[in-house]
């Protein structure tokens, strides 16, 4: 992501590398797959561009920048996916892959087919926070586009509804050509159901798989690297056992509880939201299977009862667990 940045800003005569020295990010370290940057850093290069640049609109320009290149194998993966929705569901399971900033979903329900994403508060600006959303569903918007062809237009698209500049409404509305909803909670992209099994060009099944076993080697080194990666990997194996406090995972990845503490802030994280994620995510995929009801999720998720569960799923989605089954499992 962060080398469609530097290459836009490059167009606007600044001088890119400052840019993100001044963000606290020296760019010439970011030249492996494995290279990451926080959420934080992430927004605050964000800003920064956007006053070097002179461009509110900043992060319509960055569209144009987006090739398979500039997500490593991740990218040549995507685009040599069979369909849209073949896309998409790649897209979601690696999403880690690219960022950590925020999470997508892709889901296919009453609604139609769509994919959300799954903002985070990564500064305490929530305008600089609705434009770190937006730029993600204008990147993904633009790879189908360039897979499926110029014609393609979203049927709706959902944005958090905060007060907006004129100048970045006309921007939205004239990049995305389509219904916009500004009055939601939350970001996201509506398809037409026939667009999904549309074949694309650039379909390529070898390609595909090949690059998936890359993403995957890369993945699993940055798991060894990556804290806050290694804790919700560990507590995807622990939180069926009940035993996942965060003195037993700090232990199991061979941290005192205090250094354990301090090296998540470091990136930007907790403990607490590191396993709140990481229930959320793995309660929204196994409600939706039909081989599990909704108290073997509670229990899966390490929840002592349902009404726990229910409770704390109710506070992430405003939805309780049966209301959100409900729109997959009638």
């Amino acid at each position: 992501m962060t080398i469609i940045i530097h290459q836009t800003l490059s167009t606007y005569g600044v001088d890119a590398d400052a840019v993100f020295e001044k963000s606290g990010i020296t760019y010439s370290n970011l030249n492996t797959p494995e290279s990451r940057i926080s959420g934080q850093q992430y927004a605050s290069l964000l800003k920064e561009s956007i006053r070097a640049s002179g461009d509110e609109n900043f992060i319509f320009t960055t569209a144009k920048f987006i090739q398979p290149s500039c997500f490593n194998a991740l990218g040549f993966a995507l685009f040599s996916s069979r369909t849209i929705r073949k896309f998409l569901e790649r897209f979601e399971r690696y999403w880690s892959f690219i960022s950590t900033a925020d999470g997508i979903e892709f889901v296919d329900n009453a609604e139609g087919p769509h994919l959300i994403v799954q903002q985070r508060r990564n500064t305490s600006d929530d305008y600089i926070n609705m434009m770190f959303s937006v730029g993600s569903l204008i990147w993904i918007n633009r790879m189908i586009e360039l897979m499926h062809g110029p014609k393609f237009r979203p049927t709706l698209i959902k944005i958090v509804d905060i007060e907006m500049s004129p100048a970045f409404k006309n921007g939205l509305e004239e990049y995305f050509d389509c219904p916009i909803d500004y009055n939601t909670n939350k970001y996201a992209l509506h398809f037409h159901p026939e667009d999904m099994e549309h074949p694309l060009p650039t379909a390529n099944a070898g390609l595909a798989q090949q690059n998936d076993e890359v993403i995957l080697g890369i993945l699993a080194r940055m798991a060894k690297a990556d804290v806050p990666m290694r804790v919700r990997h560990k507590l995807l194996e622990l939180l069926p056992t009940g035993e996942y406090s965060k003195a037993t995972v700090a232990k199991a990845l061979g941290f005192s509880v205090r250094a354990f503490h301090n090296k998540l802030s470091e990136g930007g994280t907790s403990y607490q939201d590191l396993l709140d994620e990481t229930r959320l995510k793995l309660a929204t995929q196994y409600l939706r299977q039909e081989r599990y009801n909704v108290g073997d999720v509670a229990f899966l998720l390490g929840f002592s009862d349902f009404s726990n569960f229910s409770r704390a799923f109710k506070k992430w989605t405003e939805q309780t667990p049966t209301e959100f089954r409900a729109q997959f499992i009638q």
